[in-house]
């Protein structure tokens, strides 16, 4: 097994910042008097590596702010549907998730946390490969089925493997994000392929947006906010080619569809708490682009600069976008983009490839990385803020 590690960096910040289109400003995005104060300020940086417990590749795929990292883990090469999961704790330990009934050890896929430490993610039955059940899991390791109001069982999911946690199984219900109140939105039934959300009062609201074609509907939420916006996709129509929408679904249950202009697929991602929605969009060319849509509706693009795509696979609460980009070489490495529109590049020490997968509202990054060893996890935290004429105190770091 690989050894846990620590690498600290202390770097000056390289960074770029992006406009609709990907033209780039100049290289800091800033001038005058904030040029000079952001050519003195360095960036602190600590990654963690890490592997789960006896498996040959790590895939986290979820972090709150109190640095708990979800993990799944599988024997092959690719993130799994459903294997073992595991909590790594901010000391380093891991919990197994697994869930074990008289029928046997259940097939587990973790895919969200949320600040309390609640887990939401779905279980197969190792015996049924295709039958799925929606669980959540408490912080006392109690695990409770999500069935329907007023129902028993679900009823079937999809194998659309797009973004991470679009539901994978052919049966039951799958569970993909959890906010901070405890309420969960996933997938269900099929075909219609339905989207639900489960209320923290354990009630049950279905929806779904038909497609102009007349096809039989797939909407797949991907996350919801502290307020219960949900944010995600759908397919509009399947002929002469698939056409991915992304919608956003308000509390009061109205759905807003939305597409980046010129594009093939707009995939929305995540949506923070102010409603600002991260996700990525392909164009006619087959590469894929970042962006924002802000609360008024107004969409930024961007891209990495230099990079042969760009997706987006985290927003948080401060307006931080994280995700990974391709190179020349086919490689993929992590960045982060700002507030502000700047954009940092990074890459685990030594890796041939980088993947961030999941951020905290402090602004700490999870995900995986190859190297020669296989495929591992880590955990970046630091942040720009120790003046080099000031030295004020730097934000606290990975434990």
């Amino acid at each position: 097994m690989k050894p846990i590690t620590s690498v600290a960096l202390v770097v000056f910040c390289t960074c770029f910042a992006s406009v609709a289109g990907g033209q780039n400003q100049d290289r800091l995005g800033i001038t005058g008097n904030r040029r000079k104060a952001a050519e003195d300020t360095i960036t602190t940086v600590t990654i963690i590596t890490f592997d789960a417990p006896n498996e040959p590749y790590t895939y986290p795929v979820a972090l709150n702010e109190r640095g708990q990292v979800v993990v799944r883990a599988s024997s092959v090469p690719s993130l799994p549907d459903a294997g073992d999961s595991f909590l790594r704790n901010p000391n380093g330990t891991f919990t197994y998730l697994n869930y074990e009934s008289d029928l046997g050890i259940w097939a587990t896929a973790a895919t969200s946390i949320n600040e309390r430490g609640q887990i939401a993610g779905y279980v197969r039955q190792i015996n049924f490969s295709n039958l799925c059940e929606a669980i959540v899991r408490q912080p006392d390791g109690t695990i409770d089925f999500l069935m329907l109001s007023g129902s028993t069982s679900a009823g079937a999911t999809s194998a659309i493997a797009f973004p991470p946690n679009a539901a994978p199984c052919q049966e039951g219900s799958n569970a993909v994000a959890i906010n901070r109140r405890g309420a969960i939105t996933g997938l269900l039934g099929g075909p219609p392929f339905l989207a639900v959300l489960w209320n923290a009062d354990n009630t049950s609201e279905e929806f779904n947006i038909f497609p102009e074609d007349g096809s039989s509907p797939y909407t797949q939420p991907l996350a919801i906010n502290e307020s219960g916006q949900i944010a995600g996709f759908y397919i509009n129509a399947t002929y002469p080619q698939t056409d991915f929408r992304s919608f956003l679904r308000e509390r009061d249950g109205s759905i807003i569809t939305f597409t980046v202009p010129d594009s093939t697929v707009t995939y929305a991602i995540g949506v923070n708490a102010t409603g600002k929605i991260a996700g990525y969009y392909g164009d006619a060319h087959g590469t894929s682009h970042g962006f924002l849509r802000m609360r008024d509706g107004k969409i930024v693009q961007f891209d990495v600069p230099n990079s042969s795509g760009t997706t987006v696979t985290a927003i948080n609460d401060r307006g931080q976008v994280v995700g990974y980009y391709g190179d020349a070489n086919g490689a993929s490495h992590g960045f982060l983009r700002e507030r502000d529109g700047s954009i940092v590049q990074f890459d685990v020490p030594n890796s041939s490839s980088t993947n961030p997968s999941a951020m905290n509202n402090k602004g700490q990054i999870t995900g995986w990385y190859t190297d020669a060893n296989g495929i591992h996890g880590f955990l970046r935290c630091g942040e720009k803020g120790h003046s080099l004429q000031s030295n004020s105190a730097r934000e606290r770091l990975c434990q």
